[in-house]
């Protein structure tokens, strides 16, 4: 019994406590401090020597963190965890800060040795302070080290890193949830002609049912990018915007993004819900700028395609970093669509309006339409109209609603 129990408790490389030394051993101390320690680029070693090599230096490396902790701490114990990673934990804290620039140190100077080559090497270190999810906690911070290329860093230093994650998590399983609950809704703004100042189409704005409250894309949009839910968003919002809209008789556009034009199974979805729902007539694409516009043939494509089944083109958030007119010139757009944060501060900001006042120029030499986004107040809209833009959309005139007038 007692071996069974040495084979659970201890690396079989180097005969030193494992991971699963180190999870019982925390739930026997309080207030103590855990270091992470990985070994940097160490599958090099492997690849390059071997793996005999590459395990022969994993118990030089255990030796010298052994004589280090002998050396620097009291009460400390020695963990070699899984690969190239190390654990060290402290029953008494001190000064831990100052403990892990050691350490660093102490490798920086320490020669190793692969036959008779002279090997330097290079370690990370992530370390908490706290008891609750000790472990989970350090790596966090070994993580942070290591994306961020510094030498350690402590959990409590860059907790915001865990808050994020765990925001990211939590968000990321309420988007599942809402997608299977069909919860992901269209909402529909009213965008004004500004000569006869009727409404002449609506834009369809993706929403998210949370319990009893409807979110905007600020809260879940980056994350369903990260969680590579995106694509399903823009699949339900062609899905639900053509469903209202096919017996309407205004028109209405949606958001398609560089990416969705890029990627072969919703751009042909898009096209095949066009021709299934006979609405193109209807429909205006609304393109957000990107770096991705760098592919222009294939967004010119995706354009030419469009329009051949009587879709109307615009260019979103324009002036809002990616401006360029030859977008405008090349891809032969209906619209501009000017960027809501030019637009908001036209009447207190003397540069927006002179920005807005050349895209406007620009833009009927071109014979392309205008859009001013954000309209909030009369006075903007005075300003809109004397600039001469051909349409606007803002809480001026209506906020996102679930329908249409």
């Amino acid at each position: 019994m007692t071996g069974l129990i040495r084979q659970i408790y201890t690396d079989p490389l180097t005969g030193y406590p494992n991971r699963s030394a180190l999870i019982k051993d925390i739930e026997k101390f309080h207030d103590v401090l855990l270091y992470l320690i990985n070994i940097d680029s160490f599958k090099d070693i492997n690849d390059f020597y071997g793996n005999i090599a590459g395990d022969d230096m994993l118990i030089q490396i255990t030796h010298f963190l052994d004589s280090f902790v002998k050396k620097n701490i009291e009460d400390g114990i020695l963990y070699k965890l899984s690969g190239d990673e190390y654990g060290i934990l402290l029953q008494k804290r001190g000064d831990g800060h100052e403990l892990a620039k050691k350490l660093n140190d102490a490798f920086e100077k320490k020669d190793f040795y692969i036959n008779d080559t002279d090997i330097k090497l290079n370690v990370s270190i992530g370390y908490s302070f706290t008891n609750k999810n000790l472990i989970a906690n350090a790596d966090m911070a070994l993580k942070y080290a290591k994306t961020n290329r510094i030498d350690r860093a402590c959990f409590e230093d860059v907790s915001f890193v865990a808050n994020d994650h765990e925001k990211n998590i939590t968000c990321t399983k309420k988007l599942k949830n809402a997608i299977m609950n069909d919860d992901i809704l269209p909402f529909f703004q009213p965008i004004i002609d500004n000569l006869s100042g009727k409404i002449v189409k609506y834009e369809a704005l993706i929403r998210m049912k949370d319990e009893d409250k409807i979110l905007t894309p600020f809260y879940f949009l980056e994350t369903s990018i990260k969680a590579k839910q995106y694509h399903k968003l823009t699949r339900i919002m062609i899905d639900k915007s053509f469903e209202y809209f096919k017996d309407k008789e205004c028109g209405f556009s949606i958001n398609i993004s560089a990416s969705d034009i890029l990627r072969s199974e919703t751009k042909d979805y898009l096209i095949n819900k066009i021709k299934e729902f006979n609405i193109g007539n209807k429909l205006t694409i609304e393109i957000l700028e990107s770096e991705e516009f760098e592919k222009h043939d294939e967004i010119e494509s995706f354009i030419q395609e469009i329009k051949s089944h009587g879709c109307l083109i615009a260019i979103d958030d324009f002036g809002s970093g990616y401006s360029n007119f030859q977008y405008i010139i090349n891809l032969k757009v209906d619209f501009i669509k000017i960027d809501g944060s030019l637009i908001k501060n036209i009447i207190v900001d003397e540069n927006s309006r002179v920005v807005v006042q050349t895209i406007a120029n620009i833009a009927k030499e071109l014979k392309v339409k205008t859009v001013a986004e954000f309209v909030h107040s009369k006075e903007v809209q005075n300003k809109i109209l004397e600039i001469g833009i051909d349409y606007s959309q803002g809480y001026y005139f209506g906020e996102p609603k679930p329908t249409i007038i």
